[in-house]
């Protein structure tokens, strides 16, 4: 399963966001930091099955404010594409750091 976790808690922006994105090892060199670009990479890049996993989210949420939103939307949809196509996919916000 190719597994990207976000950590909210380190994330001020959306800058911060395609920063963790670019560093999993299945994104591109080429991956721009845009919304559109990160639904490519979910869609089309990442091998299936794929588990996006967005831990301490509130905090994320709290700094980024309507981006927080957007970038959601962008994760959800990418799922949903995901799954329409038969592939196994899922996206999970915890609000919570995750456990040690």
């Amino acid at each position: 399963m190719t597994e990207l976790v976000l950590d909210g808690a380190s994330m001020h922006s959306l800058a911060d966001l395609h920063a963790q994105v670019a560093q999993h090892p299945h994104t591109p060199d080429w991956y721009g930091p845009s919304l559109d670009g990160l639904f490519d990479v979910l869609v089309a890049i990442y091998p299936a099955p794929l588990r996006v996993r967005w831990n301490s989210a509130e905090a994320a949420r709290a700094a980024m404010g309507d981006d927080f939103r957007r970038a959601r939307i962008v994760f959800e949809d990418a799922v949903a594409y995901r799954r329409e196509r038969g592939e196994e996919a899922r996206f999970e916000i915890l609000h919570e750091p995750a456990a040690a």
